[in-house]
């Protein structure tokens, strides 16, 4: 962190959010890097209220201290994080460890 902000961010995806495509075409955010990773104590739920006739509902994460879920881990930049946070909604499904 500089100054009391932050520089960049790791961003753990899943679904859509996976590929780089979906993020540099319809989120407009161009990852550092990205590579494979898997979150050990979660599972892959889908609970959150979709758009009717269009998607019924949405991916989310769950504490589970028996699964894991499967993913892309995808570095940011500081202004990139803050596009996915606008878009996913911080704290819903999106989670940050700052770097």
């Amino acid at each position: 962190m500089l100054g009391g902000h932050r520089m960049s961010a790791w961003y753990f995806a899943y679904g859509a959010n996976m590929l780089t495509d979906v993020l540099v075409r319809r989120r407009g955010v161009i990852p550092l890097s990205s590579e494979q990773a898997r979150l050990d104590g979660y599972q892959l739920v889908f609970s959150q209220p979709g758009l009717p006739y269009i998607e019924p509902c949405f991916a989310s994460i769950q504490p589970i201290q028996t699964d894991s879920v499967y993913g892309v881990l995808h570095h940011l930049t500081a202004h990139a994080a803050a596009q996915i946070d606008r878009f996913e909604g911080r704290g819903l499904s999106a989670s940050y460890d700052q770097s």
